[in-house]
Parts: C-alpha cells; sequence; structure tokens
C-alpha cells in the first residue's frame, strides 16, 4: 500500500514538473549509485553502469541492495585533523578507501533582483565553471496563489506594526525594515498580476570537498568571495553538516537547518 501510495504521488508530481521543464525520471539504480558515491567523493568515486541496477526477485520483486562499504561521519573532524580550522564547518568521512573532508553551503541571502538568463541569475551555470567539484541541491516547495497572498497580508500588517514600534524614533525604521517591506509590495503586485503564478520557496545546499582541509577551506572562501560581488549570501552552518549530508540526498530528510535558509521567489 505504502509502494503504490508513493507511485501515485510520484506520477502527479512528474505531471505537474513536465508541464514546465524537461525531465527523465530517476532509476532504482542511479538512487543507490548516487547514496554511495556521497561518502566517496574525492576517493575514487564509483561510475554508474546498469550493473547498479537491482536484480529482481520473485514475481519480479526488488531485492535488497547494499550500497556500499561501511562509513564513519565525524561531525566538525576529530582533534588530531591535520590544518584543522577553529570553527569545524565540515564533515569528516571515514571509509575504508580513505578518508574525506567536505563542507555544505546554504545560500543565506539573494538579491533582490537579478536577470535571467544572462545575468547574476545564472546561478547553478557559475559553478560549473568552479577550479575544484562541487555539487548543488536545490528544495523547491510551490505555493498557491492564494495562499500566497493571504501570507503577505499577514506579514504586511507585522511589518506596519514595526515602522509603528519606531514612530517616536528620531532615526526612523531601520533601512532593513524599509527594504523588506519593498520586495513584500513587489511580490504582492505580481501575485496579483499574476493569478496562476505561485510562490516558489526555495532551499539550496552546494556540496564541496577535498582530501585535506588546507584544500577544503580554500575552495569554500572562494566560493563565498566568487558570489557576494553579485549579493548573494552564502553561509557555512555550525553543528549541522552531518543533517545537510543527508538531507542533499535523493529523499532525504529536510533538516531544520534547510528551512532555515528558505529563499522566497
Amino acid at each position: 500500500r505504502l509502494i503504490r501510495s508513493a507511485a501515485t504521488a510520484a506520477a502527479v508530481l512528474e505531471q505537474k514538473i513536465r508541464a514546465s521543464i524537461t525531465i527523465e525520471p530517476a532509476t532504482a539504480g542511479e538512487i543507490c549509485w548516487l547514496y554511495a558515491r556521497a561518502a566517496r567523493r574525492g576517493l575514487g568515486e564509483p561510475t554508474f553502469d546498469v550493473a547498479w541496477e537491482p536484480a529482481r526477485g520473485m514475481a519480479g520483486r526488488p531485492q535488497l541492495v547494499r550500497l556500499g562499504e561501511s562509513t564513519i561521519l565525524h561531525e566538525g573532524g576529530r582533534a588530531d585533523d591535520p590544518d584543522r580550522p577553529r570553527h569545524r564547518r565540515y564533515l569528516r568521512i571515514e571509509t575504508p578507501r580513505g578518508v574525506t573532508y567536505q563542507t555544505f553551503v546554504t545560500v543565506s541571502d539573494m538579491p533582490s533582483a537579478f536577470l535571467f538568463p544572462g545575468g547574476a541569475g545564472e546561478w547553478f551555470a557559475r559553478l560549473e565553471r568552479l577550479p575544484f567539484p562541487v555539487e548543488w541541491h536545490a528544495r523547491v516547495r510551490s505555493v498557491s496563489n492564494d495562499e500566497a497572498q493571504v501570507k503577505t497580508k499577514k506579514q504586511a500588517r507585522q511589518l506596519a506594526d514595526q515602522f509603528n514600534q519606531h514612530a517616536g524614533d528620531a532615526a526612523g525604521p531601520p533601512q532593513t525594515l524599509q527594504l523588506a517591506t519593498t520586495a513584500l509590495k513587489s511580490e504582492q503586485a505580481r501575485l496579483s498580476a499574476n493569478p496562476t503564478e505561485p510562490e516558489l520557496q526555495a532551499s539550496i545546499v552546494v556540496t564541496t570537498w577535498a582530501d585535506n582541509l588546507r584544500d577544503l577551506e580554500a575552495n569554500a572562501d572562494l566560493l563565498r568571495d566568487m558570489y557576494a560581488s553579485t549579493e548573494y549570501g552564502l553561509q557555512r552552518p555550525t553543528g549541522d553538516q552531518e543533517a545537510l549530508f543527508y538531507a542533499t540526498m535523493p529523499a532525504g530528510p529536510e533538516a531544520p537547518v534547510v528551512r532555515d535558509y528558505t529563499q522566497y521567489l
């Protein structure tokens, strides 16, 4: 029953997505391969081929699949890690093939407006030009236009209350409050003008890795600096690197840290 329910939900989702973009459903073998290689980034990652597809058992039922070698994850690494940074915003992964260091960076801020295609909106294309390996993972939740309009009206009232709190302040309301109000009015206008257009709530996580911490830190710094020039803010959460590792897996759990960095489009 659970399998039928999940298959039905997947079919409905696939139909909705196909209305906007071209997609190709992942096979069971591809899902197994993605899980197996995640812990071996930078350690002779396994290549994908038909051998990853699980065998069929009696009556065509799928069999359990072993994803690979056992691994040990250390949030923030170990005290004896060479060149260990003070902040410890990384994950040490031990496998029978060696040790890899991975870090997960979240998009914490986006410019209020950007051009696409051709402008700062070419976010993912820029990742492909980096001189070190990266992967990106985006979780997108679609909120109906009606629901989004109700939410923005509530937020507008809350912002108005905050303005009232600064009514007696000679310095006036803070700049951040004015910017939030401008952005909210822009969203309200767009939702009203396009009744079929939903609000998209996106959380974006970028993963990079290396076989040593010195290179890992250099990669993370270059990634952050490259996007700072276009008003994108990137953060490396402390204490949630393991949660982000699992959250970026296919059908992985949506960790609270992922929701903390939601961008509204």
